[in-house]
């Protein structure tokens, strides 16, 4: 299945897009960890999915291929709300469509579950949404690698076997990083005390009243980055409309490191 690149003009700033497929439409947002991207983040799961669906996976302003806003705060989950929305509605045109987010843009997908009532299915992976203290590990994940041996560090922290990941990831994911001063920008990002940043991925009672769609969260059991006990599993309690599926041998990213187990639960989501 042919995927297609292209802009999309976003509160005048320009989205990267990846689309191709037909039918049932889904929506697909990346993580926030340095360097990723929708390529970086859906590589191993966009083509069956586009087999099956009508995908539009996007990089988020300040990510990928996306531009960058002018001027800081560059950490705007106002800005990547508003982002995911429009994107929601575009594709969607006012029907039911999915959406899979991972990590923040789990987030950004209970978000619009939320402020879009019934109109969508939703697949999130490393979900928070809960309040916890923030890990060492995604303290990594949100500082930027300056070499490639900073960068597979930062793996081992995401990952749960990293002896599968081969030199050319890490040296596209590095080139990336080094590209202009995008590590410098990142680096802006996530500036100063990073619980800040976490804190602002908790979501409301008024949220959580509000949130009424069929969730799916899929969760790696050795996810140090979000674990599943302090983020998804209280979310589970509260979303009576919500279930998730464990994966073990998985840390922080199911669609890259298995990718078979995480397209069987987008399927059975999404095809029913």
């Amino acid at each position: 299945m042919a995927i297609k690149q292209f802009e999309l003009d976003f509160e005048g700033l320009a989205v990267h897009c990846y689309e191709g497929g037909s039918g049932f439409p889904i929506l697909m947002l990346h993580g926030s960890g340095a360097g990723t991207s929708s390529a970086s983040n859906w590589n191993r799961v966009l083509d069956d999915l586009a087999a099956h669906y009508h995908v539009l996976a996007v990089d988020l302003i300040g990510f990928g291929r996306s531009e960058r806003k002018p001027s800081p705060p560059y950490f705007d989950m106002a800005l990547w709300t508003r982002q995911a929305q429009f994107l929601f509605d575009r594709i969607s045109n006012g029907a039911k469509a999915g959406f899979i987010g991972h990590s923040l843009s789990g987030f950004l997908g209970l978000r619009l579950a939320a402020a879009r009532p019934n109109l969508v299915k939703l697949l999130v992976t490393g979900c928070p949404g809960a309040r916890f203290k923030i890990p060492p590990a995604l303290q990594i994940g949100w500082t930027a690698p300056r070499s490639l041996e900073e960068l597979k560090q930062m793996y081992e922290s995401i990952v749960a076997d990293a002896s599968g990941l081969t030199e050319k990831f890490y040296r596209e994911r590095l080139a990336t990083l080094n590209e202009g001063d995008y590590a410098d920008y990142f680096s802006s990002m996530f500036a100063g005390d990073k619980q800040a940043y976490l804190d602002q991925l908790v979501l409301t009672g008024a949220d959580l009243a509000r949130i009424t769609s069929e969730i799916l969260f899929v969760h790696g059991l050795n996810d140090r980055m979000v674990p599943f006990a302090e983020a998804t599993l209280p979310l589970l309690r509260s979303i009576a409309t919500a279930d998730a599926v464990l994966i073990n041998r998985c840390g922080h990213g199911p669609a890259l490191e298995q990718p078979a187990k995480f397209l069987r639960a987008a399927h059975g989501l999404f095809s029913s």
